[in-house]
């Protein structure tokens, strides 16, 4: 049976209690991984701070072809911080000031691949 965690990414992407207690954890999180993220990821705001050129690129691409729409400012209609090794004290103290959730490049993929932040 696979962990909580997984199970609860595959029963919102709609598999049985059936189907998920037939696979092990390493076909749970393969499933997870081979299907498409939720459609709630799409139109949230997201920024980075923190990241060297390339980085940032990468992680725009990322984001951008899992529905997010990135931006260069926090507002409050930001969903996500993301924050690199040398994040911007401005950016991070607005998000902070304006609800925003900070996350790390970890946290940022892990909610593309499952719709969660942990």
């Amino acid at each position: 049976m696979p962990s909580e965690k997984v199970t609860r990414i595959l029963r919102k992407r709609g598999l049985s209690e059936t189907d998920i207690a037939a696979l092990s954890e390493t076909q749970a999180w393969d499933h997870v991984y081979a299907t498409e993220p939720p459609k709630r990821v799409k139109g949230l705001d997201v920024c980075f701070t923190g990241f060297t050129d390339a980085e940032k690129s990468e992680l725009t691409d990322l984001a951008k072809g899992a529905g997010l729409s990135v931006v260069t400012k926090v507002t409050v209609a930001c969903f996500m911080l993301c924050a690199g090794a040398t994040a911007g004290a401005k950016k991070l103290k607005d998000a902070a000031a304006q609800g925003v959730r900070i996350v790390t490049r970890d946290q940022l993929e892990e909610f593309i691949h499952t719709g969660e932040v942990s």
